[in-house]
């Protein structure tokens, strides 16, 4: 979850989630202004830049919409979205720590590694697309 809060007028720091209505209006981190920000150091910013949320796009993949968090994991998290053309249903995964990469990029391996093997089954999961080199 995006930690946003209101810093007042004394040091006390109140984190918030996203802001909306579940169902009516997308949850969404609140806009930043001086009294509202992300509670992050620069250093976390590349990390901790963007988050998934249901009825977000994914960026790079502006037709696909986020609906379900599925599960998380020690690398980030895992969502099913949706492609507002065809209404076909992917599951996408999401890495938020840099040193783990290298662990999802092994998964992929396997996986391909798996399909030769093994061919097409439906309790083999298929990568049908990965993107390792930028965020998110």
């Amino acid at each position: 979850m995006n930690l946003w809060g209101f810093w007042l007028d004394f040091d006390d720091f109140i984190p918030i989630g996203e802001v909306g209505i579940e169902g009516a209006a997308p949850l969404k981190p609140p806009p930043g202004n001086k009294k509202v920000q992300r509670a992050v150091t620069t250093l976390e910013e590349d990390t901790l830049g963007w988050r998934p949320a249901a009825g977000l796009s994914i960026s790079d993949r502006p037709d696909w919409i986020l609906s379900t968090h599925l599960g998380t994991g020690g690398f980030g998290e895992i969502w099913l979205a949706t492609d507002v053309n065809t209404r076909t249903q992917h599951v996408f995964k999401f890495c938020f720590q840099p040193d783990r990469v290298q662990g999802l990029k092994r998964e992929v391996v396997l996986l391909r590694l798996l399909k030769e093997s093994l061919g097409d089954r439906k309790d083999i999961a298929r990568v049908v697309d990965w993107e390792l080199e930028h965020q998110p």
